[in-house]
Formats: C-alpha cells, sequence, structure tokens
C-alpha cells in the first residue's frame, strides 16, 4: 500500500444513532448507496483505495451485513480507531479521506456524492491523467455544444432504455436488467454523428459516389393513429404532426405515461436505410448524413472509406459516365444492404428475447411491475421494469368482470364495473409461464399501481 493511503469512502455513524444505516443504504439508482459506492471505486481503479464503512455499536448490523455482502471493509468504532487497525497508526495519520459520510451530511444524495468523488479522483491523477480529463471535459462542453445544435434544428432524441442481458462465465444469462446511455455514450454519439455528417457534406461537394443514411417521414396515416393516443394519454400536449417530435419527446421524459408514448413514437417512425442521393434523414433533422463512423462496422461504412481514399488521397478523378455506372450499382446494392441490416436486426432481437425468456423459466410465480405496453382485443401486453421485457396478459385470465376492447380509449373496459385497462397503465402481473419454444411469457394481472381516484372501478349496487 503507499506511503499515503486513500480511503474512498468512509460512511461513519453517529455514536448512539440508528437511523443513520438505513439513510446510508437507501437505493440509488437500483442499488444501495453503499454498492453505488464500490462500484464507483472499482471503475476508477485505483490500487491503493480502500472503501471503508464504520458504524457505531449502537447502531443497526445492516451497514455490517451490507458491507460483508459487497466485500467492503467493514468496522465498528471511530475513524481514527479504523484508520489506525487497518492502516496501521503511522499511515492513520496520512490518509487522505475522499469523502466522509456522517449523520446529517447531504453527500447521501448519490447525485451529490458522485459530483464530490469525480473532483477528487480528478485530482488523484498524473500531470498525463489530468491533462486527459481536462480533454475529457472540454470535449463534453463541445458534445453540449453539439447536442443543443441539433434540438435547435428539430433532430428528434429518443433516450430509451434498453433490455441488456448479463452472461456468467459459461455465457448464460444470470440476470436480464435495463440499460441506459450515460454522459460517456451520448459524447461519443454526438461526435459520431458529427464526423458522418461531415464526411456527407464533402461527398456531396466532390461528387463522391457513397451510401447515405435516409430516414424518412411517417407516413401521415401512422402519425395520425399516433396523434389520437397523445389526446387520449397526455390530452394537455398540443401536438399537431411529426414536427412536434422532437419537442414532445424531451416534455414527456419525466412524465408517467412518456414511456409508452415515446415507444408509440418510435413505432411511428419509418425504418432507416441505404439510399444514393441526398436525401432526409428525419430523426436527424438533415440530408446530409451517411455511415461513415458507427458502433457496428458494415460494408457500408467501409464503402464510404474507400470511396474517400480514391477521391482524396489517390487522386481519383471519376468521369461523369463512370460516376452514372457507380450511382447505379450503388442503388442495387443499397436495396440489398438495407434488406440484410432487417434481417440482422430482427435476428438480433428474436435471439435476445429467446436468451431471456429462458432466464425467466426459473422465476415462474413471481411478481413484477411494469407498464401496459399495448391492448389488443384478445388482451394486453406489459413490459417489465426492471428487464423491459414484454409479456402478454390474456383478457380470458380476467375473471373479475367482462371486459371488451375499446380502441378509442386504448383499453379494455369492464361492463360492469367499468374498470379501465388502459395503455400506459402501471400495474403489477404475476408470471405464470415462460415458454422460449413458441417465444411466449403469460402473466396475470394483479392489481393497478398509483391508479387516480377518477379512474378507480365503482361497486356495483346491489339489486
Amino acid at each position: 500500500m503507499a506511503d499515503r493511503p486513500r480511503v474512498v469512502v468512509i460512511a461513519q455513524a453517529r455514536m448512539g444513532s440508528s437511523r443513520l444505516p438505513g439513510k446510508v443504504l437507501r437505493r440509488a439508482g437500483g442499488r444501495s448507496l453503499l454498492a453505488h459506492l464500490v462500484r464507483r471505486v472499482a471503475e476508477a481503479r485505483l490500487p491503493d483505495a480502500l472503501v471503508i464503512a464504520t458504524t457505531s455499536a449502537e447502531a443497526d448490523n445492516e451497514i455490517v451485513t451490507e458491507s460483508e455482502r459487497l466485500g467492503v471493509i467493514a468496522f465498528r468504532g471511530s475513524e481514527s480507531d479504523v484508520l489506525g487497525r487497518y492502516c496501521g497508526a503511522a499511515a492513520a495519520s496520512r490518509a487522505e479521506v475522499v469523502v466522509r459520510v456522517t449523520g446529517d451530511c447531504p453527500l447521501l444524495d448519490p447525485v451529490e456524492l458522485d459530483r464530490v468523488v469525480d473532483a477528487y479522483l480528478t485530482r488523484l491523477g498524473t500531470d498525463d491523467e489530468r491533462d486527459f480529463v481536462t480533454t475529457l471535459e472540454s470535449m463534453d462542453q463541445l458534445r453540449s455544444l453539439l447536442h443543443q445544435r441539433r434540438r435547435d434544428r428539430g433532430a428528434l432524441d429518443l433516450d430509451l432504455s434498453e433490455m441488456r442481458l448479463r452472461l456468467d462465465d459459461e455465457g448464460e444469462v444470470v440476470d436480464v436488467e435495463s440499460s441506459r446511455r450515460d454522459r460517456a455514450h451520448h459524447l461519443v454519439e454526438e461526435f459520431m454523428l458529427a464526423a458522418n455528417e461531415a464526411v456527407a457534406r464533402i461527398a456531396t461537394e466532390r461528387s463522391i459516389a457513397i451510401f447515405r443514411r435516409i430516414h424518412e417521414e411517417p407516413p401521415a396515416e401512422d402519425v395520425e393513429k399516433f396523434l389520437k393516443l397523445c389526446r387520449v394519454l397526455v390530452p394537455g400536449e398540443k401536438i399537431s404532426g411529426s414536427k412536434d417530435f422532437p419537442e414532445l419527446a424531451v416534455r414527456l421524459g419525466g412524465e408517467p405515461a412518456g414511456q409508452v408514448v415515446t415507444l408509440a413514437m418510435l413505432r411511428t417512425l419509418t425504418r432507416a436505410q441505404y439510399g444514393v442521393g441526398k436525401a432526409l434523414h428525419f430523426a436527424l433533422a438533415t440530408d446530409e448524413y451517411c455511415h461513415f463512423t458507427s458502433p457496428i462496422r458494415r460494408y457500408p461504412d467501409l464503402q464510404v472509406h474507400r470511396a474517400l481514399d480514391r477521391a482524396l488521397f489517390e487522386g481519383g478523378v471519376v468521369l461523369s459516365e463512370e460516376a452514372e455506372a457507380q450511382l447505379a450499382s450503388l442503388e442495387i446494392q443499397a436495396d440489398h444492404l438495407s434488406d440484410r441490416e432487417r434481417n440482422a436486426e430482427d435476428a438480433e432481437r428474436e435471439m435476445s428475447k429467446l436468451r431471456a425468456i429462458s432466464w425467466l423459466r426459473y422465476r415462474v410465480g413471481e411478481r413484477f411491475s411494469g407498464v401496459i405496453s399495448a391492448v389488443r382485443e384478445s388482451g394486453f401486453f406489459v413490459r417489465l421494469d426492471q428487464s423491459l421485457i414484454e409479456g402478454m396478459v390474456h383478457i380470458r385470465s380476467l375473471r373479475d368482470d367482462y371486459y371488451v376492447f375499446s380502441e378509442a380509449q386504448f383499453a379494455l373496459r369492464g361492463r360492469n364495473a367499468g374498470m379501465l385497462l388502459r395503455l400506459g397503465d402501471q400495474i403489477e402481473v404475476r408470471l405464470e409461464a415462460a415458454d422460449p419454444l413458441h417465444r411466449t411469457i403469460d402473466l396475470r394481472y394483479l392489481q393497478h399501481l398509483n391508479l387516480p381516484d377518477n379512474r378507480k372501478p365503482r361497486r356495483r349496487r346491489r339489486q
């Protein structure tokens, strides 16, 4: 260990306090606060860093139990006693405490805690590391400017959670969880989009034949269906057409119905495809876009690289007749590549669903919270909150009333009590069956969650 140990976090209970452990262990983004801190330290990769949880003798044992589960060093006693016992008396006097969490400390807020830890980890680095961090901070400022520029021109930003499979060393699924992009993802994405637009503009200016990424406006009839949904789920929103999609997505980010409306918006959009001529990319609000760089390397990216190499570095001059022949050939290839891409995406989605359903087989009988994501005459689909897997509640399993499908309300309505099971409702379900062979998940409706009073079913009067 270094001469000056780095004690990254000390969760210190006040003597005689029995309430602090509950605060320290409160949830932060799906994890306990201690688990959140341990993850942050592990990501920082500091070889001489410690995570120590201290607690008073009178405090609850929960801190010690949670610490042992997470591999955190836990002691009872004061901070100085803990440092002395673990680091040695001499080293303890020089120990550098990053964060000291006490009973009345505002750092029990995970967001504030992240800010303090980030600032401290920045100061820990070498000169080269600090220069690197400074560069990243400048890049993040530029990311913000690029993102705002896209927003100002009307680009659509759907920041949806995605299902992620967590595998063990044998490749077996051990958990299915939701995953959202963080600031690092957004930074890479903004720079990638800017590079792709720049290359497309250069190709236009120099008449270089490349594959372009095209995203057409959604059809008018699909937009009208989406507008009807919005009038039911978010009646207060003023939206008249697809031009209002970007601002609507921003406004609904934190709304209860936002998740379902955003998913419905996504399904309203057309699928992007490859083309040759300069054309609109609706979601990005630009007519200059290609795949010069992307998260998945595909043949269209390679074609763009080769075309740029020939035109910019090999001194290639393309005659008009040759250019026309190239464009004709690329148009045929673009249709084929778009078709192959759709097939690959469908196969990936089916495989992920199959693996997730196989994992769910071992959780039959458990309860889950979720959101009604689609309603049909035969029942409704529920998107489970933690895993984002969709399962179905069949109408025949609803025994408390006789339900009929209301297309206008995007709901099933009980004829007797008037109970509504509507798109966007938060409900609790029980997993009844998971069939990997037929790719089906059967759920049973249990109860509504957070149902407003004006939506609660009326009681039937006895005759």
